[in-house]
């Protein structure tokens, strides 16, 4: 990088550059070009850079004593809007109003139908029918739309992600050969049925890091498309319900690719390392034309919305969690009324608690 030279008085034989006429110009526009730059430098930028508003927290202190969460794994909400929350703590699922009211449990601890060990992914199918994985009993149960029990299957494998379409149960699992499949496609006996994608990058990255590739998230969209993360990588890949692969995100690159646009390295003091470009994905829900992603980075921890179409995806960020609160956000999911977003994340630390936020207008001026 040329930098510019220091400022001086010149002598008589040599007239200084940064004479004050000249100076106060040159300083005029460059900082009018600055702001253009910044303002007009790909999606990415402080403008749509947006702050959720806190709203409340729960279960709270208001709530009965035996309504609590000890280890909180997965959150999601149904198709009536109510919040069940997995906690293989307790053996069971908690549901909420999506005011924090507590509604009731689902399970108990055991081995028998109905019962839980480990609840670990929860889903549900546009039937309101209740999937849980859980991974003490090695196997996946159904519940209706009045929780009670209808049938369960066992799997062999540990799932990192779950998810319904149709007739069809979609499972991420351990990954940690070339041959794997990303997706694993079951009939509601657990007789599987099909497979999604392979990772042809995995022969290239150390046997030690591997096992980064088993933590993975995707979701499925209202038009039937597959977004899938790595947790620990930056990339999402999309693909259909027939297995075609769709494109690649790769957030690292354009994180990278839009600081330097903003020469942020110059003027913020941002970090260089390639590592604070990286963004680990907590977890990925699909909602209407957008991807949300709980993200934290070397920004801190935040909200993504992307757009799978377009060069630049990333269209906003959601810095409703501030780096210096050290919470960590285990799963999330949200709630979008006309223009307001309402996101609901589940902390699993310092607390064991669900933490709502709202944005008013978040697509505001992305359109």
């Amino acid at each position: 990088m040329i930098t510019p030279p220091v400022p001086g008085r010149g002598t008589k034989s040599q007239p200084s550059l940064w004479s004050a006429p000249l100076f106060f110009a040159l300083a005029a526009i460059g900082l009018l070009a600055f702001r253009t730059f910044i303002g007009n430098a790909g999606q990415v930028s402080a403008d749509i850079t947006k702050r959720g508003e806190f709203l409340f927290s729960f279960p709270g202190e208001s709530v009965d004593a035996s309504v609590y969460l000890r280890k909180p794994t997965a959150l999601s909400i149904d198709p009536q809007g109510a919040i069940n929350v997995a906690d293989s703590g307790q053996n069971k699922i908690l549901v909420f109003s999506n005011r924090g009211e507590f509604l009731q449990n689902i399970g108990r601890s055991g081995q028998g139908p109905g019962e839980l060990l480990a609840p670990e992914k929860i889903c549900f199918d546009n039937a309101n029918t209740l999937y849980v994985y859980e991974s003490a009993n090695g196997r996946i149960q159904l519940f209706n739309g009045k929780r009670e029990y209808i049938k369960g299957f066992k799997v062999y494998k540990y799932i990192h992600a779950l998810k319904v379409w149709g007739n069809k149960v979609y499972c991420a699992c351990m990954q940690q050969v070339p041959d794997r499949p990303l997706i694993e496609i079951l009939d509601l006996d657990g007789k599987k049925t099909g497979e999604i994608g392979t990772d042809s990058r995995i022969e290239k990255i150390e046997p030690y890091r591997r096992k980064s590739l088993d933590f993975k998230r995707f979701d499925i969209s209202g038009s039937g498309k597959i977004w899938f993360a790595w947790e620990y990588f930056s990339w999402i890949k999309g693909f259909s319900l027939e297995g075609t692969e769709l494109g690649v995100i790769d957030l690292a690159t354009q994180r990278q690719a839009e600081w330097s646009r903003q020469n942020v390295k110059t003027f913020l003091k941002a970090p260089s390392a390639e590592a604070r470009y990286r963004s680990v994905i907590f977890a990925i829900r699909a909602k209407g034309e957008f991807l949300y992603l709980l993200s934290s980075s070397g920004e801190g921890a935040e909200i993504i919305i992307c757009s799978p179409s377009g060069g630049n995806n990333i269209i906003c960020k959601l810095n409703s969690i501030p780096k210096e609160e050290f919470h960590y956000y285990k799963d999330f999911d949200l709630i979008i009324d006309h223009d307001v977003l309402t996101l609901f994340l589940l902390q699993a630390y310092p607390e064991s608690r669900v933490d709502v936020f709202r944005v008013s207008e978040p697509w505001k001026g992305l359109h």
